[in-house]
């Protein structure tokens, strides 16, 4: 019995258009439950916040959701950006009502003066204000992921440099009186990884199958 010679061919071009098509990326998510600043307080649910960082295209979207319990609230989140350059974008979310103001200032911003940052997103200490389990979303259009989540804050004393992310959230222990700045680096996801599409899968096996009935066809023969 004769083999196809067309199979081999086909079944080599399927698993290689498979590949070549576009996957997406996985979101990288960071955990803010580590205390820098020396004060002693924390948030009553362990981590205070969590941080989505995610590749759309060529714009990089940001979920800040907050993990907080009765009258904690954020005032700050700090980033850098390395190259530095400008960037804009949308905001919203349930904790949009809170947001005062977004600055972008090449090493300008001191997160409890450790360390220089690069943009800070300010929030309101009055209602309404970001806090429970409020998400605040931001988008920096024209930007890769790898200049923010490879980039770090400069300049700070030993132990308080190097930080990716930076939060500043009020109203913690006792009586709400207290205060914090928090870093997300002990929680630095794993480098991004790509999950394929449905359509990459169902690609990838039928080349297989192609080539395992080529396999076939030749122990007949």
């Amino acid at each position: 019995m004769s083999t196809c010679p067309r199979l081999p061919a086909m079944a080599a071009a399927l698993v290689l258009a498979a590949a070549a098509l576009p996957a997406s990326a996985v979101p990288l998510t960071f955990y803010f439950s580590h205390e820098f600043s020396g004060s002693g307080d924390s948030c009553a649910n362990g981590s205070c916040a969590t941080l989505d960082v995610a590749q759309n295209g060529a714009d990089l979207n940001f979920t800040l959701t907050a993990n907080l319990a009765a009258g904690e609230f954020i005032t700050g989140l700090y980033g850098n950006l390395d190259p530095f350059g400008s960037v804009n974008g949308p905001f919203g979310g349930t904790g949009a009502d809170a947001f005062e103001s977004g600055l972008l200032t090449q090493d300008g911003h001191k997160a409890d003066g450790d360390g220089f940052f690069d943009w800070v997103l300010n929030f309101s200490q009055n209602q309404p204000r970001l806090d429970g389990t409020d998400t605040f979303l931001f988008t920096f259009l024209n930007t890769d992921i790898s200049r923010v989540v490879d980039a770090i804050s400069v300049n700070g004393p030993v132990g308080k440099n190097g930080f990716t992310f930076a939060l500043r959230v009020q109203g913690l222990g006792a009586n709400n009186g207290g205060s914090g700045w928090f870093d997300s680096n002990n929680s630095r996801p794993p480098p991004p990884v790509t999950v394929p599409e449905p359509m990459s899968l169902a690609l990838f096996g039928v080349g297989l199958a192609a080539l395992g009935l080529v396999r076939r066809r030749r122990r007949a023969a």
